[in-house]
């Protein structure tokens, strides 16, 4: 039998569509950007933090192609309204609570208001165990006032902003944006197994870069602006947060 499949909204969903509505129904998300639902003791929330603010200071949302096109890489953000759906989340949780994003919370590039989320998150201290999200294309696990945050890493590949042609000519010719991209030699993965006692481990896995070609070599600084370097690999580890 195969295992229920949730979707978590990221940048690229609105690269094709500039509509919300297609994605939710692509994903079969019932109209819902952002969402939770409880399954065996936990409440998993999964938030869109594909929002930013507009030059006139309004609060838009990636959905419309010609934003995407105009304000790529601008810093995101949850909206008020999503923070009180998260707030309400996390209150009424019966047990402990797992979070998923795209976007960082913790991380310098991450959501713009960062401090705002984890000023919330205080205020249900012990509730939510573990915070998951993508975006960054980076490998790291840190714990922050008692949350395990878990950066998990892209599936295939790394983003640089200065092109490279190390690849050969006919992957290149092949696929347009290759120049800006350093593929990993093997799709990565992890899976997460937690406890409601805040037991939580991750099973990830080790690989490395397509024909050994790092960021260093292609003339890109070899740490983001985090100081985490580029790693073709999930992390795997075992530990317990207590309440």
């Amino acid at each position: 039998m195969p295992s229920p499949t949730f979707h978590t909204m990221g940048n690229h969903d609105f690269e094709e569509t500039d509509t919300v509505e297609a994605v939710t129904e692509a994903y079969k998300m019932e109209g819902k950007s952002y969402y939770y639902f409880d399954r065996n003791g936990f409440r998993l929330i999964s938030i869109d933090t594909n929002f930013h603010h507009a030059p006139d200071g309004s609060v838009v949302h990636y959905a419309s192609s010609d934003v995407w096109t105009k304000c790529h890489q601008k810093e995101l953000l949850i909206p008020e309204e999503e923070l009180e759906f998260l707030r309400d989340a996390i209150r009424t949780a019966p047990g402990r609570c797992i979070v998923f994003s795209h976007c960082s919370i913790v991380r310098p590039n991450g959501v713009a208001n960062r401090q705002e989320v984890l000023a919330l998150l205080r205020q249900e201290p012990g509730k939510v165990l573990l915070w998951i999200n993508g975006h960054h294309h980076r490998n790291n696990l840190q714990i922050v006032e008692n949350i395990a945050f878990f950066d998990l890493n892209s599936t295939t590949s790394e983003w640089i902003n200065t092109p490279h042609h190390a690849y050969p000519p006919e992957l290149m010719a092949k696929f347009a944006l290759s120049d800006h991209e350093l593929l990993f030699e093997k799709p990565v993965h992890a899976i997460v197994t937690v406890s409601e006692d805040g037991e939580i481990q991750i099973d990830g896995m080790r690989g490395g870069m397509y024909l050994g070609i790092t960021r260093a070599m292609t003339g890109n600084p070899e740490f983001d602006c985090a100081g985490l370097p580029c790693d073709a690999s999930v992390l795997s580890t075992h530990f317990k947060l207590l309440r």
